[in-house]
């Protein structure tokens, strides 16, 4: 499901389906979103094709991420992950990213939104939000 906003489109990079895998499409995002972390912070991990199919596989959480409608330039992204924490399903939003000259436009609230309606079809009830600048 994507999602538009003011020229923009919000992807999920992963998928509902628990047997789905990363085409070549996805692949690309990838390569872009660790260009855009590299860019945010010179000592970010890398984000590996396995990594996105065990949290897709598992629903342990997902990536969404954010590109303009006219150029498809990835701007974008943020990550929910999930865990249990004494018998109750946890979300961790995290790794909030939107490139400085699209701040401003509502993307990161879009998608921090989506992460949040993702989260609870998890049926996770407590969700943290980590920023790091």
């Amino acid at each position: 499901m994507n999602q538009s906003v003011e020229g923009f489109f919000i992807q999920k990079l992963t998928f509902r389906s628990r047997t789905s895998y990363i085409t070549s499409g996805e692949e690309r995002d990838i390569a872009d979103i660790n260009a855009l972390r590299k860019a945010m912070n010179p000592q970010a991990a890398l984000i590996r094709p396995r990594e996105v199919r065990v949290l897709a596989y598992a629903r342990l959480g997902c990536i969404i991420i954010a590109r303009e409608e006219r150029s498809g330039r990835l701007v974008g992204m943020a990550t929910l992950a999930t865990y249990t924490k004494l018998g109750a399903r946890v979300g961790v939003i995290e790794n909030v990213v939107v490139e400085e000259a699209f701040r401003g436009k509502g993307i990161g609230r879009d998608m921090v939104n989506s992460l949040i309606r993702r989260a609870r079809g998890y049926g996770i009830t407590h969700i943290n939000l980590t920023s790091n600048p």
